[in-house]
C-alpha cells in the first residue's frame, strides 16, 4: 500500500464495518486496496487533510468529545462506533458533519467497487461486451412486450 498506514488502515477496516455493515473478516484486502488507490489518485494536499483526518478521528481525545470516554476509535465495540460516527454526523459543527461524509463515502466507495459486492447489490458487473445480457433499467430483465400482446 501507498498511503495506508497500519493506524489508518485499522480506521478504514472500522469504517467499513460501521459505515457498510460488514464484519472485518469479510472486508478483507481488496477493500483497504480500493481505499488505498482511491486516495493516492487524490492531489497532495488532499491526502495530507485525509491523513490529519484519520488521525483525528481515531483520536481519544474526540473521543471524550463526542462520548466523555477516552478511548479511540479503533478500541471501541461496534455499538460504540457507530454511535460515535452518528454523533460526528449529526453534529451542530459543519465540519465534523463534513468529516463524517468524507469518511462514510471512502468506507462506500472502497467496499461498492469491490467486485465481492457486486453480488450483494446484483450488479451485473462490467457490460461492455455483454450489452446483450444486460437487462435495461426500463424493462428489467425479459424483453419487453406489448400490454396488448
Amino acid at each position: 500500500m501507498h498511503f495506508l498506514d497500519e493506524k489508518m488502515s485499522r480506521v478504514v477496516i472500522g469504517l467499513g464495518e460501521t459505515v457498510n455493515g460488514v464484519p472485518e473478516d469479510e472486508l478483507g484486502d481488496l477493500y483497504l486496496k480500493e481505499a488505498d488507490d482511491y486516495i493516492m489518485n487524490l492531489e497532495d494536499f488532499l491526502r495530507k487533510d485525509l491523513k490529519t483526518l484519520f488521525g483525528m478521528f481515531n483520536s481519544s481525545l474526540m473521543a471524550f468529545f463526542f462520548t466523555g470516554r477516552l478511548t479511540r476509535f479503533t478500541n471501541m465495540d461496534q455499538d460504540r462506533k457507530e454511535r460515535y460516527f452518528k454523533k460526528w454526523s449529526g453534529s451542530r459543527i459543519p465540519l465534523f458533519r463534513t468529516a463524517a461524509k468524507t469518511l462514510g463515502a471512502i468506507a462506500g466507495w472502497s467496499y461498492y467497487c469491490n467486485e465481492t459486492a457486486w453480488e450483494e447489490m446484483n450488479y451485473l458487473g462490467k457490460t461492455i461486451g455483454r450489452e446483450h445480457l444486460t437487462p435495461t433499467r426500463l424493462y428489467g430483465k425479459e424483453p419487453w412486450r406489448s400490454p396488448d400482446a
